[in-house]
């Protein structure tokens, strides 16, 4: 599992932080990764558990944390409270 830190600099390059914070993070079953995401700016309003798949590090785990909280609450991948 990449580090809530790896991920957000895989989609904030250059540490804004006005993208997302990751608050926490846990693997499930040693098949997926949930991270508790909290939107800012774009995103302001969508926080939300996001499911992930670890292959392929941090940039993917990013892109798909990035394509729930476009989506919303809608997503498959947004996990309820």
């Amino acid at each position: 599992m990449a580090s809530a830190e790896d991920i957000q600099a895989a989609g904030d390059s250059a540490n804004t932080l006005q993208v997302y914070t990751i608050t926490n993070s846990v693997t499930i079953d040693g098949t997926y990764n949930a991270h508790y995401c909290v939107g800012i700016q774009k995103y302001a309003g969508r926080s939300m558990w996001v499911r992930t798949l670890p292959a392929g590090g941090a940039a993917t785990e990013n892109g798909q944390i990035l394509f729930a909280l476009n989506a919303g609450p809608c997503d498959p991948n947004a996990l309820g409270d």
